[in-house]
């Protein structure tokens, strides 16, 4: 599962790529590639999380389930509390699309798209140090 993890993990950070983009269009004014930026990220977000989904089914299927013992309850917990939260982040994200597509948004009051832009990369970040604590180490 590794390699499909780490795949998974690269579009968490490609997703990060689009949320920047996103955040210098809406302060450059670019409304349109402010809503192309968010899109992307909410889509590639939401792979994320289907593929993380695929993850724990194939786990699942092969015995590896959370009273497993110590590993396995900490592994689907620590996993699955990030998955809720890019789930959040995801709808979050969808919201503040909406909002930007009802032109809610401009160069001088973006405070929405800033802050689940912060919020995006701590998630983003967190998923880094979990892939390498429980996928590497």
């Amino acid at each position: 599962m590794i390699p499909i993890t780490a795949i998974n993990t690269f579009l968490l950070i490609c997703s990060s790529v689009t949320m920047v983009k996103a955040f210098a269009s809406v302060q450059d004014g670019n409304l349109s590639g402010l809503r192309k930026w968010l899109i992307a990220t909410v889509l590639i977000g939401s792979t994320f999380v289907g593929v993380q989904v695929y993850e724990y089914r194939h786990l699942i299927e092969k015995g590896f389930v959370p009273s497993e013992g110590l590993y396995g309850s900490t592994f689907y917990t620590m996993t699955g509390f990030h998955g809720f939260h890019v789930t959040i982040g995801v709808i979050c994200l969808i919201f503040v699309t909406w909002r930007a597509f009802q032109g809610r948004y401009s160069a001088k009051d973006y405070r929405g798209v800033e802050v689940i832009g912060l919020y995006w990369h701590f998630v983003d970040l967190v998923w880094i140090i979990l892939f390498t604590i429980v996928y590497l180490i």
